[in-house]
């Protein structure tokens, strides 16, 4: 393991939040054309990258909301026709949500508008320099997402 100091710890923090805060600016302004905001953005991606369904817990946790606030969230996407909810046959007290074919329209097409985004940073660094970029998100994702 390699020594740091604190102001190095410091530095790398900021410009971590500051990419954060950078991409959820980007979602945040992609995603009020569609007039969706960032938690319903996430719910609707927690959704398309399950392949079928999410529970409402798992909705919950994966997008950090407090059960209520899931429950609003889905009513709304429910409303605008981009989810649907059903009971889970094995077991009536959990619902299961899937994203209807307009809801995963929708997303598809906020999504590629999100990617164009992307590319467009991308595309300002090397090649190389794209590989070391997402080898170094992978591994710290993978010490910290345990």
């Amino acid at each position: 393991m390699t020594s740091i100091s604190g102001d190095e710890i410091n530095s790398l923090d900021v410009l971590l939040q500051q990419l954060a805060m950078t991409i959820r600016r980007q979602i945040a302004n992609i995603a009020s054309a569609y007039d969706l905001t960032v938690a319903q953005y996430l719910a609707l991606m927690t959704i398309y990258r399950s392949d079928s369904y999410c529970t409402m817990s798992e909705l919950a946790d994966n997008t950090m909301q407090i059960s209520a606030t899931m429950t609003g969230i889905i009513n709304r996407l429910e409303n605008r026709g981009w989810v649907k909810r059903e009971l889970d046959p094995s077991d009536r007290r959990v619902w299961r949500v899937n994203l209807t074919p307009d809801g995963k329209h929708q997303l598809e097409q906020l999504e590629a508008e999100r990617r164009k985004l992307t590319e467009q940073v991308l595309c300002q660094f090397t090649t190389q320099e794209q590989q070391t970029l997402h080898a170094l998100v992978d591994k710290y994702l993978a010490i910290t997402i345990k």
